[in-house]
């Protein structure tokens, strides 16, 4: 005989795989929204007056770095990736 132990309550296991699913959801959505925001700050044209400060030109390369910054800061924020 089995003890009461033993046996697997389904009704938990349900709850715990819907709030699995759950929780991949918005991780899903976190991971676009930061790809997305990423994607723009590296490929958007800045205006000059943004670009070049005190005759200091921001290169491409500094731009693809901040977006970098921008993709993990918004998981950092969101604790998409703990």
């Amino acid at each position: 005989m089995k003890n009461d132990k033993d046996k697997i309550n389904y009704k938990n296991l349900n709850e715990v795989i819907s709030l699995s699913k759950e929780i991949l959801k918005v991780f899903l959505i976190t991971m676009v929204v930061a790809i997305i925001i990423g994607c723009i700050v590296c490929l958007v044209n800045l205006p000059d007056s943004i670009k070049i400060v005190n005759d200091v030109e921001l290169t491409r390369e500094a731009q693809m770095s901040l977006g970098v910054l921008a993709f993990a800061l918004v998981l950092w924020m969101t604790e998409a990736i703990p």
